[in-house]
Protein backbone atom coordinates (compact mmCIF):
# COMPACT_ATOMS: atom_id res chain seq x y z
CA UNK A 1 0.00 0.00 0.00
CA UNK A 2 1.03 3.34 -0.46
CA UNK A 3 -0.37 6.17 1.03
CA UNK A 4 -0.32 9.92 -1.08
CA UNK A 5 -0.77 13.07 0.14
CA UNK A 6 -1.76 16.25 -1.77
CA UNK A 7 -1.49 15.52 -5.67
CA UNK A 8 -4.45 13.61 -7.70
CA UNK A 9 -6.83 11.88 -5.94
CA UNK A 10 -6.06 8.49 -6.47
CA UNK A 11 -7.49 5.17 -4.71
CA UNK A 12 -9.63 5.25 -1.16
CA UNK A 13 -9.77 8.18 0.99
CA UNK A 14 -8.00 8.13 4.41
CA UNK A 15 -10.11 9.52 7.35
CA UNK A 16 -6.83 11.75 8.52
CA UNK A 17 -7.18 12.58 4.67
CA UNK A 18 -4.97 11.76 2.18
CA UNK A 19 -5.28 8.67 -0.13
CA UNK A 20 -4.22 5.16 -0.27
CA UNK A 21 -3.64 3.08 -3.05
CA UNK A 22 -2.96 -0.74 -3.92
CA UNK A 23 1.11 -1.05 -5.06
CA UNK A 24 0.09 -3.47 -8.26
CA UNK A 25 3.44 -5.19 -8.13
CA UNK A 26 3.55 -5.65 -4.33
CA UNK A 27 -0.12 -7.07 -4.29
CA UNK A 28 1.31 -9.57 -6.66
CA UNK A 29 4.17 -10.77 -5.13
CA UNK A 30 2.18 -10.82 -1.46
CA UNK A 31 0.05 -13.29 -3.20
CA UNK A 32 2.29 -15.24 -4.70
CA UNK A 33 3.81 -15.90 -1.35
CA UNK A 34 0.65 -16.79 0.17
CA UNK A 35 0.06 -19.29 -2.32
CA UNK A 36 3.17 -20.90 -2.29
CA UNK A 37 2.66 -20.63 1.67
CA UNK A 38 -1.13 -22.07 1.08
CA UNK A 39 0.62 -24.92 -1.43
CA UNK A 40 3.17 -25.85 1.14
CA UNK A 41 0.23 -26.44 3.62
CA UNK A 42 -1.95 -28.58 1.78
CA UNK A 43 0.79 -30.68 0.74
CA UNK A 44 2.38 -30.78 4.47
CA UNK A 45 -1.41 -32.09 5.32
CA UNK A 46 -1.72 -34.34 2.61
CA UNK A 47 0.88 -36.51 3.77
CA UNK A 48 -0.11 -36.25 7.33
CA UNK A 49 -3.16 -37.52 6.44
CA UNK A 50 -1.59 -39.94 4.13
CA UNK A 51 0.34 -41.37 7.10
CA UNK A 52 -2.15 -40.80 10.02
CA UNK A 53 -0.28 -38.24 11.74
CA UNK A 54 -3.49 -36.65 13.20
CA UNK A 55 -3.63 -40.05 14.65
CA UNK A 56 -0.30 -40.40 15.83
CA UNK A 57 -0.16 -37.31 17.47
CA UNK A 58 -3.51 -37.90 19.70
CA UNK A 59 -1.84 -41.09 20.46
CA UNK A 60 1.44 -39.22 21.50
CA UNK A 61 -0.41 -36.68 23.51
CA UNK A 62 -2.91 -39.57 25.54
CA UNK A 63 0.63 -41.53 26.47
CA UNK A 64 2.11 -37.81 27.44
CA UNK A 65 -0.91 -37.50 29.80
CA UNK A 66 -0.93 -40.84 30.82
CA UNK A 67 2.94 -40.75 31.51
CA UNK A 68 2.49 -37.33 33.23
CA UNK A 69 -0.28 -38.68 35.73
CA UNK A 70 1.65 -41.65 36.53
CA UNK A 71 5.03 -39.43 37.56
CA UNK A 72 3.06 -37.57 39.50
CA UNK A 73 1.26 -40.49 41.68
CA UNK A 74 4.77 -41.99 41.98
CA UNK A 75 5.85 -38.90 43.06
CA UNK A 76 3.36 -38.26 45.71
CA UNK A 77 3.44 -41.80 47.23
CA UNK A 78 6.24 -42.37 50.25
CA UNK A 79 8.44 -45.50 50.21
CA UNK A 80 7.48 -46.87 53.53
CA UNK A 81 9.85 -49.91 53.32
CA UNK A 82 13.16 -51.14 51.34
CA UNK A 83 11.16 -52.72 48.81
CA UNK A 84 9.20 -49.22 48.33
CA UNK A 85 12.71 -47.71 48.02
CA UNK A 86 13.50 -49.63 45.26
CA UNK A 87 9.97 -49.69 43.26
CA UNK A 88 10.17 -45.66 43.50
CA UNK A 89 13.70 -45.97 42.67
CA UNK A 90 13.03 -48.22 39.93
CA UNK A 91 9.74 -45.58 38.63
CA UNK A 92 12.38 -42.56 38.64
CA UNK A 93 15.39 -44.54 37.06
CA UNK A 94 12.37 -45.40 34.21
CA UNK A 95 12.54 -41.59 33.50
CA UNK A 96 16.07 -41.26 32.87
CA UNK A 97 17.42 -41.81 29.53
CA UNK A 98 19.93 -44.51 30.07
CA UNK A 99 22.78 -42.47 28.36
CA UNK A 100 22.43 -39.61 29.74
CA UNK A 101 21.93 -41.19 33.02
CA UNK A 102 25.17 -43.40 33.40
CA UNK A 103 27.31 -40.14 32.28
CA UNK A 104 25.32 -37.91 34.49
CA UNK A 105 26.07 -40.08 37.47
CA UNK A 106 29.60 -40.06 36.98
CA UNK A 107 30.01 -36.25 36.35
CA UNK A 108 31.56 -34.04 39.12
CA UNK A 109 30.34 -31.10 38.40
CA UNK A 110 29.20 -28.60 41.39
CA UNK A 111 26.73 -26.89 38.87
CA UNK A 112 25.26 -30.17 37.61
CA UNK A 113 22.13 -30.56 40.14
CA UNK A 114 19.70 -33.36 38.64
CA UNK A 115 23.51 -35.40 38.63
CA UNK A 116 23.40 -35.92 41.84
CA UNK A 117 19.64 -36.96 41.67
CA UNK A 118 20.86 -39.75 39.25
CA UNK A 119 23.39 -40.76 41.16
CA UNK A 120 21.43 -41.61 44.21
CA UNK A 121 18.70 -43.24 42.18
CA UNK A 122 21.81 -45.79 40.92
CA UNK A 123 22.86 -45.89 43.84
CA UNK A 124 19.39 -46.85 46.05
CA UNK A 125 19.12 -49.56 43.30
CA UNK A 126 22.80 -51.00 43.68
CA UNK A 127 22.83 -50.66 47.57
CA UNK A 128 19.19 -52.40 48.02
CA UNK A 129 19.71 -54.70 45.51
CA UNK A 130 17.39 -54.06 42.66
CA UNK A 131 17.45 -55.74 38.88
CA UNK A 132 16.70 -52.47 37.25
CA UNK A 133 20.25 -51.31 38.17
CA UNK A 134 22.02 -53.99 36.38
CA UNK A 135 20.05 -54.57 33.32
CA UNK A 136 19.98 -52.28 29.73
CA UNK A 137 17.55 -50.50 28.71
CA UNK A 138 14.83 -52.38 26.15
CA UNK A 139 15.81 -50.49 22.73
Amino acid sequence: MGVFIGGKPEGELLAGGGYRKVDQSAQKRAEAIIAAWDGWRAEIERRELAHDIPELRMAAQAATRAHDAAALRARSLEAHTARGLIVKAEIAASFIPWADRDARAEKLDADDEVGILYALVSDTLRVLGSNASKQAPAS
